[in-house]
């Protein structure tokens, strides 16, 4: 056979392959570009807001912390039941703003995960339950956090 005929012939089976966006994935970043425009509305650079993630990761926070926010950064973090500040503070987990909730929704979208299911506060926009599990015959992949008690000061 003609190598030229071939390499035409791969190009055209390969191009037929080409994926179609993900559904649920498109549906996701719509909804995410519309709860993202109500938090920059709506909300404060000023704030309180209870953070929780669960994880097999080496950041797991099994224990809420009440996360305060001035001028948009975090100021201080302390456990929710004991009023404690986590001995990790400065140095260990990450704890997310509204605003990096939002990127790490963005990146399970551009990650294509399996698996994506986010709930949105109504009235200021920002997600207060992601759900995350990149692929689901994988193992320790899977995230979940929640952001409660959203309180402008």
């Amino acid at each position: 056979m003609n190598p030229t005929l071939v390499a035409i012939l791969l190009a055209l089976v390969l191009a037929c392959n080409i994926a179609e966006p993900d559904p649920m994935l498109a549906q996701a970043q719509l909804v995410l570009e519309r709860h993202r425009a109500l938090w920059v509305q709506t909300g404060s650079s000023d704030y309180t807001y209870e953070y929780q993630v669960l994880c097999e990761c080496s950041y797991n926070l099994d224990q809420a912390v009440k996360v305060t926010i001035s001028d948009g950064g975090i100021k201080s973090v302390v456990y929710v039941e004991s009023g404690m500040v986590p001995t990790q503070w400065g140095g260990g987990p990450v704890y997310h703003t509204p605003d990096s909730l939002f990127e790490v929704i963005q990146r399970a979208i551009t990650a294509e995960a399996d698996q994506l299911a986010v709930k949105y506060n109504s009235e200021f926009g920002y997600p207060m339950t992601i759900e995350i599990d990149y692929d689901v015959n994988a193992t320790d992949d899977e995230y979940t956090a929640t952001a409660n008690n959203y309180t402008p000061r």
